[in-house]
């Protein structure tokens, strides 16, 4: 009785092997069969609401360029801004390439950045058939970083990184084979590419998708061997360079608190990283924070009678159907880049790269003389005997949008507390009225005061103006200080400093954060 069970049991025992070794190599060779299904290359359909660039052309010349990557040719383009800041390598997202992002490019653009946007292996002008799987995006970028070093693209100019979803997480794992860039920031992205294969796996199968995990993992392993887990959080930890996180708290492709960079928060020790939430109803998604409101309203508006057309012609819509419909929308307007992100963006670019200036390649349309729009206006106040440093300062964006950047510290030494503010599109028009009424443009170099306080503050106020030369490449500087004798006897000057203050409400806070002194 006791050698009749035991037979069984070693029986059953061989069949529950037999069972789970057929059950995992079919796993396998399904996983397989699904994952390259999913990373071939993503037909464009037409017609689509996607921004192209001949929407964007105008101000916004671009050149093109290829490289060799793995032996297939990626192509893309050097979009240039007049007057450079800085050299952006841009990756984008998957089943997507790089000019569905125009919106965000030309805005960086606007702002004094040259981009270079390609297209990844197997999407858009680049070769391939398959974009090959998620590891793939840290291994092209720094190829690209490569190619950008080895010729020279950049002309010494600060080389940043900047990326979103399957690029944000190129972007950011990049950084673990090129460390050595002056900034990054990472839209979206996930933090390993078995993390998001998971969380996907999860969404559709449910509690059963743990049956998948060893077979979705032992395929990642060798399509990519050595590169196949490389984490994102490894590469921000590697370099010293600062890193920005951008996530929106309701991302349905990778979520908040899962799959994503920003999940990682408390393992991530860069002392540079920074992270920015996108939190509001609506604009918290995983791409719907990248445009402005009304662009937003627009866009899902013409989506509407888009889906209506594919509802009304399942077979396809008609040509003639398909070309009335584009020629009655109009693309700029649903690709209008929200200035809250790409200021954000901007801003710390220009931190990283020791430029605060947020200079614009476009001539003002205002012409006052030699003095064209105002661009900026800084109040500081140099503190007291026990410190106290305070500034705020207002900056236009090339597409009228004021931020309000505030800035205090204990001492000098001490951790900068940050606050961004919205403000009125008029802000700084607000600004160049007090400066006109009060004659500032005139006063020329002013004589020392008699009187220099002896609490040790100094108030100071700074403005930049474009030239209304649109040849002149350089903005024109006022700069006024309590150490000096004013006409007016510093009544302008505290004049600027409230009306700036005037936006620091609850309501109009975008976002707080801490500098660490360098």
């Amino acid at each position: 009785m006791s050698d009749g069970s035991s037979k069984a049991g070693k029986i059953a025992g061989i069949v529950f092997a037999v069972v789970v070794v057929v059950f995992f190599v079919g796993s396998f060779f399904v996983d397989r069969m699904i994952l390259e299904q999913t990373y071939k290359r993503v037909p464009t359909s037409e017609p689509n609401l996607l921004p192209a660039y001949e929407a964007f052309a105008d101000g916004h010349p671009r050149t093109p360029v290829e490289f060799q990557f793995e032996g297939s040719t990626l192509r893309g383009y050097v979009y240039e801004a007049q007057n450079p800041r800085g050299f952006i390598v841009f990756r984008h997202g998957i089943f997507s390439q790089h000019s569905d992002y125009l919106a965000l490019i030309c805005a960086m653009v606007d702002r004094g950045w040259t981009v270079f946007a390609y297209d990844a292996i197997g999407c858009g002008e680049s070769d391939g058939d398959s974009t090959i799987g998620m590891a793939q995006s840290p291994l092209d970028v720094a190829a690209a970083v490569q190619f950008v070093r080895d010729n020279d693209l950049n002309e010494g100019l600060p080389l940043v990184l900047w990326g979103h979803s399957w690029g944000g997480y190129g972007v950011a794992g990049a950084l673990d084979i090129v460390p050595d860039v002056d900034a990054c920031v990472t839209m979206s992205g996930f933090n390993e590419p078995c993390d998001i294969l998971f969380e996907t796996s999860e969404k559709q199968m449910g509690p059963f998708a743990v049956t998948q995990e060893a077979t979705i993992w032992l395929n990642n392993k060798l399509t990519f061997g050595a590169d196949a887990d490389r984490a994102a959080v490894a590469g921000i930890n590697k370099t010293e360079a600062p890193v920005l996180v951008i996530h929106g708290t309701d991302d349905a492709v990778i979520s908040y608190d899962g799959a994503s960079i920003m999940a990682q928060r408390s393992v991530i020790t860069n002392p540079g990283a920074e992270y920015y939430t996108c939190d509001a109803e609506g604009r918290n998604g995983h791409n719907t924070y990248f445009y402005s409101e009304e662009s937003a309203a627009y866009l899902a508006e013409k989506g509407a009678e888009l889906a209506e057309l594919q509802e009304q012609y399942p077979d396809g819509i008609p040509d003639d159907v398909a070309a009335s419909f584009l020629a009655g929308y109009d693309a700029k307007r649903g690709n209008t880049a929200d200035p809250v992100l790409i200021g954000v963006i901007d801003e710390f670019f220009g931190r990283a790269i020791g430029d605060d200036m947020n200079y614009t390649g476009r001539a003002s349309v205002t012409d006052t003389g030699e003095y064209g729009a105002l661009q900026s206006a800084n109040y500081t106040d140099s503190g007291d005997m026990n410190g106290n440093l305070y500034s705020v300062e207002a900056k236009r964006a090339d597409d009228g949008a004021v931020t309000v950047v505030v800035r205090e510290a204990k001492m000098h030494s001490d951790p900068i507390s940050v606050g961004e503010y919205r403000a009125p599109d008029d802000l700084l028009d607000q600004v160049n009225v007090i400066v006109d009424k009060a004659g500032m443009k005139e006063w020329g170099e002013l004589p020392l005061s008699e009187f220099i306080a002896l609490d040790a503050s100094t108030p100071h106020v700074s403005l930049t103006y474009e030239s209304a030369d649109p040849n002149e490449m350089f903005p024109i500087w006022l700069s006024f200080s309590t150490t000096y004798e004013m006409p007016d006897g510093g009544e302008a000057l505290y004049a600027i400093r409230d009306c700036l203050k005037s936006c620091i409400t609850e309501e109009n806070l975008i976002r707080t954060y801490v500098e660490e002194v360098r």
